[in-house]
């Protein structure tokens, strides 16, 4: 592998994330300003009607490079009768936690190995999303919906923290950028954009349960495909480059 300084590597790193960094940062704004947008664009009267709407704009966005996810503060609006403002708070919170479990999943990655992570997330995934969303759908403090977002989002970190890398170490160098980015714009634009709409129709029909069966069907997947695969660290791409 060839040697490259710590200077010119650190100056990779921060060239390979300013447009992520930007980009990311539209999606958020978006995100947590949707709940305000709504009613301010779409038919008054009919806060379900109103967020169906908004979603629609998110899913078509994802079409060109989705982020996902602010599926928690209109579910905690519409679902569970929080004020924007709560919302928005729970919200915050459990990202800014979220920020601070990525690296250290990460870091544990590096010793249990990134495949039995994945498995960890498909195994706690599959069972405890239909009770965590039945949880949140529940009227309780604020201290109470923020631990179990948190809950979730633990869950979460066990796919969020490795995925890059494990994508990355799957391909070798001419082929990685198709290899990782294409499947993953596809996947994440046809699941991750239609996701809040799906869940908002399906509540519209009286049936908001059946959004959570979803989401574990997904993560059934996710895991039967983990538990296939070899372990990327092991095999790794990067240490051929």
């Amino acid at each position: 592998m060839q040697n490259i300084s710590f200077a010119k590597r650190l100056l990779n790193i921060c060239s390979g994330c300013i447009g992520n960094l930007v980009e990311y940062f539209d999606w958020a704004i978006y995100a947590a300003f949707s709940l305000y947008f709504a009613p301010e664009f779409f038919p008054a009267g009919d806060q379900t009607a109103q967020l169906l709407n908004n979603a629609a704009v998110f899913a078509v966005g994802f079409i060109f490079r989705p982020l996902g996810g602010w599926v928690l503060g209109n579910h905690l609006v519409n679902t569970t009768g929080f004020s924007k403002d709560d919302a928005t708070l729970i919200s915050a919170s459990g990202l800014l936690a979220f920020m601070v479990i990525q690296p250290l999943f990460g870091l544990l990655s590096d010793y249990i190995g990134r495949r039995n992570l994945l498995i960890a997330f498909g195994a706690c995934a599959t069972p405890f999303t239909t009770p965590l969303l039945n949880l949140l759908a529940q009227p309780q403090s604020l201290a109470s919906a923020l631990g179990w977002y948190i809950c979730a989002l633990l869950i979460t970190s066990a796919y969020s923290s490795v995925n890059t890398i494990v994508k990355a170490e799957l391909f070798p160098v001419h082929i990685r950028a198709l290899g990782v980015g294409f499947p993953f714009a596809v996947t994440v634009a046809v699941f991750g954009g239609t996701a809040e709409y799906l869940a908002l129709w399906l509540k519209s029909i009286s049936h908001p349960e059946w959004f959570a069966y979803y989401v574990s069907a997904c993560a059934a997947c996710a895991l039967l495909v983990a538990l296939t695969m070899p372990e990327s660290k092991a095999v790794s791409e990067l240490d051929r480059d």
